[in-house]
């Protein structure tokens, strides 16, 4: 198992796109703020942390570089996508809808900045967007 774990942490690219960042953070933003309504449940402080800082580590390290094949694009696109949604319990046409949208802003930003760091930092964005919406 420490095995799997330090080869996983050794083939991660973990450099920042700020451009990159700053193209698909608000475009990803917009889209939360029309696409979904606000909620006012109050979540427990554990709850937060694990969704914004726990959650989008583990689900883009599983989706989006353990999953990504630079030589199979599409085939670890549609791969990554099936896991993030079956990750997210999303089975009504709505949540898949939406979460494809989102897996699909997500990938894109891995493919185009190199770094699964960078898909990451936007989860964590959209993942704090969500909770902290007024």
């Amino acid at each position: 198992m420490l095995l799997i774990y330090a080869h996983i942490l050794n083939e991660l690219s973990l450099s920042v796109n700020f451009v990159s960042l700053f193209f698909f953070g608000p475009c990803t933003i917009l889209f939360i703020f029309l696409f979904t309504k606000k909620d006012n449940s109050h979540y427990p402080l554990h709850t937060k942390v694990s969704a914004i800082l726990l959650s989008p580590i583990i689900e883009e390290v599983i989706c989006r570089e353990i999953a990504y094949n630079s030589d199979y694009v599409l085939v670890s696109y549609i791969l990554g996508t099936i896991i993030f949604i079956f990750f997210l319990f999303a089975f009504d046409f709505k949540s898949i809808i939406y979460f494809l949208c989102m897996s699909s802003l997500l990938f894109l930003l891995r493919e185009q900045s190199g770094s699964v760091l960078n898909s990451i930092l936007l989860h964590m964005m959209m993942n704090l967007t969500i909770i902290y919406r007024k």
